[in-house]
């Protein structure tokens, strides 16, 4: 099943890999305006793509990679629901 939860966030979230491994996730919530911003640790190793936040970390599949575009999976790992998700980001 696919689902584009583009329209149904409540957040606009961007991220920013730099090029020393470092990253921040930025989180604004459309309806209050207020926002967060987290960092973490990145690697990518052939077209493994692994994303460490708050000490947890998540093994990515690098799906697609071009100039303006970042496309990567990972498998869900909860024990409410399984599968596998898609992410898709766009280059601004």
């Amino acid at each position: 099943m696919e689902f584009d939860a583009t329209e149904r966030l409540q957040a606009e979230i961007s991220f920013v890999f730099n090029a020393d491994g470092t990253g921040t996730i930025t989180s604004v919530d459309k309806t209050t305006g207020q926002s967060e911003q987290d960092g973490f640790e990145w690697s990518l190793e052939g077209n493994t793509l692994t994303v460490i936040e708050s000490g947890e970390s998540v093994a990515c599949t690098l799906e697609s990679l071009t100039g303006s575009q970042l496309v990567f999976s990972f498998q869900i790992p909860d024990d409410f629901i399984t599968g596998k998700m898609t992410c898709t980001f766009v280059r601004v």
